[in-house]
This record gives C-alpha cells, structure tokens and sequence, in this order.
C-alpha cells in the first residue's frame, strides 16, 4: 500500500513537469511582449525605467495602423462568421450521412491543412486574373479555407453532444434539415460554435499569406505591414499588437465562460424560439388558399 501511494505523487511530477516546461515556453512570449510593449524603446531588447503608453498612443494615432487594423478586422470578421457556418454544415451533414460520405468530408477538410497556402494563394491570384475577381473576394475565400479545418473539429466535437435519433426524430415529426439544424442541433452546441467563431476571427486577423499575395496597391493589414518592417524597424509596435490580440482572447474567453454559465441558456432558448417562429410562419404560408395544402 505505500509503494502504491509512493507511485501516484511521482506520476504526478512525472507528467505535471512536461505541461509546466510547455506553459512556460507558451507564456514567456507572451509576458516579454507586455513588458516590451510598456517599458520598451526602440532598441530591441533594451528597457526604459519607467513604464509608458507611447507605444500604444503612437499606434492608435498612425494614420497605416490604423488603415491596416481596419483592413485587417474587414475580411477577419466576415471570416469568423463564414468559416463556423461552413464549418457547423459539414458537420451536421457528417452526423446525418453514411459512412463513406462521412470519411469523403473528412479528407476533405483535412486536404485543405495539407496544401501549402503559398501555393493555393498563388493558384488564386490566377483563377482571379481569368475571372476577373475583386482581391477582396478572394482574400475572404482563402481566409475561409484557411481557418476551415480548425474551426471544423471543434464544432464536430460539440455535435458529438446530439444524437442521430434526436435529428431523425425531428425530421421524421416533419421539420426540414434547415429547421432541425436551427432547432435541435444549434441551441446544443453554443459553446463549441462560438469557440469556433473566436478561433475563426484570431487565425484569420493574424493571416499574412494571403494578403501578401493577393492584396495589391497601398492596402494592407496588420501582420502585412508587420511583416514589411520587421527588418527596417524594431519598435514595440509588434510587441503592442500581440498584448492587444492577447488581451481581446482573454476578453473574449471570459465573455464565454459569463455567457456559459448564466446567458448560454437565454442564447439557446432565444434561437428556438426564432426557429420556431419561423417554422410556425413558414406552416401559416403553405396552408393558405393556392399553396398546395389544403387548410
């Protein structure tokens, strides 16, 4: 018996030890950038005495940063949008369809990580000159490839939560694939979705392939311009961005786990009842007179 209360403090050190080497090298990053962006000057690596919020004020008042944040947050927020979407339709379509189509969607998806992005921004920049797309259409096409895979797996994981006898239940009593979505798959899987939309909206405001490809003229956006001066210029203003990105995750997070506990389900209930609403309109229109169904 003590050997085996011996073991289990040991196993403990033994596998708390790895994951605390991983945060360190995680957060050391993350903590020098806060520093940097506060007490920073213009020589990299070297301090002020005393902390400042120049860095943040120069930032906010550069007439490119800001039209790079602004570029940057219009095809980021269209993406955290589009991609879930996409995302929470492969999935629903996984749950209800046969095995080969499942393992068919699956490739799928998982093609899209394989591929490298140099070359398939590359391949877009020709399909546009034959097409005659704007860049912004297909900055927000590769944005929504881009992000697809990582917001697939954890919607799918939260549709894991919904039963195929509560889908087929709920087609089989009449509701369409559109009305069960809304109404049984959505209010389910909240969590997961908007998890999805966050991750969406990081990965996609810190894309630099695509719009160093695809963007042409004197637009850009943050991590473009990020990139166009990370060997002229050793200012904090990298350091300033990445504790504002980790800021706006930590925000967002917390409105997550507020939204989880006490307004997750008002958000669930909201969406049924809109979905309801709909589907009760939707009935009201095919019984009336010409419609095809008899009242």
């Amino acid at each position: 018996m003590e050997a085996k209360a011996l073991h289990v403090p040991i196993i403990r050190l033994v596998l708390f030890a790895p994951v605390a080497v991983l945060c360190l090298l995680i957060l050391a990053p993350v903590a020098y950038s806060a520093i940097w962006s506060v007490w920073g000057t213009e020589t990299a690596g070297l301090l002020d005495t005393s902390a400042s919020p120049q860095w943040y004020l120069a930032l906010a008042t550069d007439e490119i940063w800001r039209d790079g944040a602004v570029q940057s947050l219009s095809y980021s927020i269209p993406t955290a949008f589009v991609a879930p979407l996409l995302g929470l339709l492969a999935a629903f379509a996984v749950r209800i369809s046969t095995s080969w189509l499942n393992a068919t969607y699956i490739i799928l998806i998982m093609s899209i990580s394989a591929l490298p992005m140099l070359i398939y921004a590359l391949g877009l920049r020709i399909f546009a000159g034959d097409l005659g797309w704007s860049s912004d259409a297909l900055i927000l096409l590769g944005y929504t490839i881009v992000v697809l895979p990582f917001v697939y797996f954890p919607i799918a994981a939260a549709t894991d939560s919904v039963t195929r006898s509560s889908l087929w239940s709920s087609m089989t009593l009449g509701a369409s694939p559109s009305r069960t979505l809304l109404a049984v798959v959505v209010p389910q899987i909240g969590t997961g979705l908007a998890v999805a939309c966050v991750i969406a909206l990081l990965l996609a405001w810190d894309e630099l392939v695509m719009p160093l490809i695809l963007l042409d003229g004197s637009r850009t956006t943050i991590s473009r311009h990020l990139w166009d001066l990370v060997t002229s210029d050793v200012k904090p203003f990298p350091a300033v961005i990445a504790t504002l990105t980790y800021a706006i995750l930590l925000i967002a997070l917390g409105l997550g786990w507020i939204a989880r506990r006490s307004w997750g389900r008002l958000i669930a209930l909201g969406l049924s009842w809109i979905a309801r609403l709909a589907w009760e309109r939707r009935s009201a229109n095919l019984r009336r007179p010409g419609m095809g169904i008899a009242p």
